[in-house]
C-alpha cells in the first residue's frame, strides 16, 4: 500500500523509531531543531548522510520526541 507523509513530514519506522520525510527547503539544522535533536545525531542515526545532501522524499531517523527547544 502506498502511504502519504503526513502534514509534518513525520512518520515512524518499521522498528518504531520517530522518521523525518525529506520536503524542499529542510535542511539538517531545521530537523535537528524540529525534533530536538542534534545534527551529529541525526548523522549518526543516518549514515548516508555523511555527505550533508538531502533529498527530497528521503526518509530520515530522528530518534527524538518531537519537541520545541527553549529560546
Amino acid at each position: 500500500s502506498v502511504q502519504t507523509p503526513t502534514p509534518t513530514g513525520a512518520e515512524q519506522a518499521a522498528s518504531g523509531a520517530p522518521v523525518h520525510v525529506v520536503r524542499r527547503g529542510d535542511t539538517l539544522w531545521a530537523i535537528s531543531r524540529q525534533y530536538g535533536v542534534t545534527k551529529a545525531d541525526l548523522v549518526r542515526w543516518n549514515p548516508r548522510l555523511s555527505g550533508g545532501t538531502l533529498r527530497v522524499g528521503e526518509r530520515l531517523v530522528v530518534s527524538g520526541e518531537k519537541r520545541r527547544h527553549p529560546t
